[in-house]
């Protein structure tokens, strides 16, 4: 990728502010297989638990995250869910040496 300049960079980011509030209704479906949906709630928690990720788009992926869960508790995948779930919770960390 060819690198942008800040002004370019700004530029973009307003445009694309633009077109999220423009389309703010657009749905994006994502078609996942277990596995994959599986990693991606796994790695959002990960990011989650970052110390200042605390913004507005943190509430949104927490969101998400809680979606997909029940998705998967409502496709009959209740082991799956509730693992999901303890990776909300610090408790449940594994630390490795």
């Amino acid at each position: 990728m060819t690198p942008i300049s800040t002004t370019e960079k700004n530029d973009m980011m307003r445009r694309a502010t633009v077109e999220c509030l423009d389309h703010r209704d657009a749905q994006i479906y994502l078609g996942l297989d277990l596995s994959s949906a599986t990693c991606i709630v796994a790695q959002l928690q990960l990011a989650l638990r970052h110390p200042v990720n605390r913004g507005a788009s943190a509430s949104i992926i927490r969101k998400l995250i809680t979606e997909i869960i029940t998705d998967l508790e409502m496709q009959g995948l209740p082991t799956t869910a509730a693992l999901l779930r303890l990776g909300d919770n610090p408790d449940y960390d594994e630390v490795r040496a």
